[in-house]
């Protein structure tokens, strides 16, 4: 399965793509583009272009930016996702879950549907702990892909702690957030409840037209 790989105010670009690429190579994911991103217009364009035909993203950088040029600030502007506050004062993407990393910055995931985006650090040794543990056994399972059993033998049981995976349950991805295409434009989900409701208003009509339909006939 491709996937693409976006650098964003990123340091050391060759080693954190080596990195990333050391640990997909145990799966069959594999990186099928990489683009630079130096500011928030070409992020975004990069960005748009990604989502316009990949369902899996990984963005390396800009997780220590000063805030107006942060990760999470930049994508809380294009995709339209509310920032809310850490305790460190640090802004994250609300709903975003978090890989968490003893060893520096945390990583973070977005998920609508299908369509997956990592946040990663810019340091090789942080992008490979954060991708070769309790992440790329998820993104394996989400995606059906089959993943090499020795593969995760090196990681600290630290980095595979990560809450929810370890749990069988699903990392939280961005609540009612829906990616669209070229234009990152937002929708709310619809829920079960909503949805159930509208079938039953839709189901109301039909049986009403259907019964006018039959007593305008039997005039005949």
């Amino acid at each position: 399965m491709n996937c693409e790989l976006i650098f964003y105010l990123a340091r050391r670009t060759g080693e954190n793509q080596d990195a990333l690429s050391a640990v997909l190579s145990k799966t069959d994911f594999s990186i099928h583009a990489v683009a630079f991103a130096t500011n928030e217009s070409e992020l975004c364009h990069d960005l748009a272009q990604s989502v316009a035909h990949c369902n899996l993203m990984f963005i390396v950088g800009g997780l220590d930016a000063p805030l107006s040029k942060n990760i999470h600030t930049v994508l809380s502007r294009a995709l339209s996702i509310p920032l809310q506050e850490e305790t460190e004062g640090v802004p994250r993407l609300k709903g975003a879950g978090i890989l968490y990393n003893p060893e520096g910055d945390n990583g973070y995931v977005l998920e609508s549907g299908r369509q997956t985006i990592v946040l990663l650090p810019d340091t090789a040794a942080q992008v490979k702990a954060l991708v070769q543990g309790g992440l790329l056994r998820y993104l394996c399972r989400k995606y059906q892909i089959p993943i090499q059993k020795d593969s995760l033998s090196a990681v600290p049981a630290a980095l595979l702690a990560l809450g929810p995976l370890e749990r069988g349950e699903e990392l939280p991805g961005a609540e009612a957030a829906v990616i669209e295409g070229k234009s990152l434009h937002i929708r709310k989900r619809i829920s079960f409840g909503a949805k159930l409701f509208l079938f039953l208003v839709m189901a109301a009509c039909v049986a009403a037209t259907v019964y006018s339909l039959h007593t305008y006939l039997s005039w005949f």
